[in-house]
């Protein structure tokens, strides 16, 4: 058996933008995270949250990380999410793989309604 945990659309409200002008509000984006586990998380069997991998510490970990300064790229911002997620996955001993999608709904080209979209992932 392996097991999935998938967050989807967490939204967090950031500084994101190449100008000066895209950072001097902030605006919504949106995370995606899929982790695959390679073993069986201890939680499937004891039903106990500290035997979990607790998403609402993932989610507190995205937010903390996207609000805590103003950023430039997706790419940047994405991977600094990424890699903070796997230190607390590490933490927990948890091996696998990690996937961090990063969406920017506002973005500063005409026409384009949907945002742009990064992601990147791990081995862990």
């Amino acid at each position: 058996m392996s097991s999935i945990m998938k967050i989807n659309t967490y939204e967090a409200w950031v500084r994101l933008g190449c100008l000066p002008d895209e950072q001097a509000y902030v605006q919504p984006v949106h995370f995606d995270v899929e982790i695959v586990f390679d073993q069986a998380v201890a939680a499937e069997q004891t039903d106990q949250i500290n035997d979990a991998v607790d998403y609402v510490r993932l989610t507190e970990i995205i937010h903390q990380t996207a609000t805590a300064k103003p950023y430039h790229l997706v790419e940047h911002m994405c991977s600094q999410v990424m890699n903070k997620l796997i230190v607390y996955l590490f933490d927990k001993r948890i091996k696998g793989h990690i996937k961090v999608s990063l969406t920017k709904l506002r973005v500063p080209v005409a026409h384009l309604q949907a945002g742009v979209t990064w992601t990147c992932q791990k081995d862990i």
